[in-house]
């Protein structure tokens, strides 16, 4: 997994499960369209659409992308910490039944745990998650291709070399029989062909 370098300040908040001061970090009052990914490994966290202002301080956000923040019972035995489910980062803390959304959650944030994209960028980001998401699927399926078909360019199948390979052998095996019962059905040229064998010197 490769990891962005942290500065001093981001290393005591993702790390060090810091806290950054009320009302200094930057995506406290920033409600621009995009996406909010884990400063340290790009992991897609939140949406803008899923951003709102809960005048504490802090970025605050209803929901998150599916799978991308876990939840930990904090060391002070009362919060619930969220951390990136991909490196383990510290990002915030979340609490439930304050009622500022429908959705009754509220994911608080520091903002040195996360970085914005815009929206012309983060489509791009998104399709190359999917991409990379595709590429995966598609190695799985080559390498689990059913019996005698295998997919090929443009969604053509093709045959499968093993596959065919069988019927090559049953045809080696169907004309060497076909061979023999020909010539034991002549016994004179079978006796002639016998006769010839034996008499040969090599």
């Amino acid at each position: 997994m490769k990891l962005n370098k942290l500065t001093v300040e981001e290393k005591h908040v993702i790390l060090d499960k810091g806290t950054e001061a009320p009302f200094s970090g930057e995506y406290d009052d920033f409600y621009k369209d995009g996406i909010y990914v884990c400063r340290q490994c790009g992991n897609h966290l939140f949406t803008s659409k899923a951003k709102f202002n809960a005048n504490c301080g802090w970025p605050s956000f209803d929901d998150y992308f599916s799978g991308a923040v876990k939840r930990l019972p904090d060391v002070d035995g009362v919060r619930t910490e969220i951390i990136c489910a991909k490196c383990l980062g510290h990002l915030g803390h979340v609490f439930e039944g304050e009622k500022f959304t429908p959705k009754n959650t509220r994911h608080c944030v520091n903002s040195l745990s996360i970085k914005f994209v815009p929206s012309e960028l983060s489509h791009l980001s998104l399709r190359g998650t999917k991409r990379r998401g595709n590429l995966i699927k598609d190695s799985h399926a080559r390498s689990s291709t059913s019996l005698g078909m295998t997919g090929g360019k443009n969604g053509k199948r093709y045959p499968n070399s093993d596959f065919w390979r069988g019927f090559y052998w049953i045809d080696f095996v169907l004309l060497a029989r076909t061979i023999f019962f020909l010539l034991s059905s002549d016994r004179s040229l079978f006796s002639l062909i016998s006769v010839n064998c034996a008499s040969t010197t090599f």
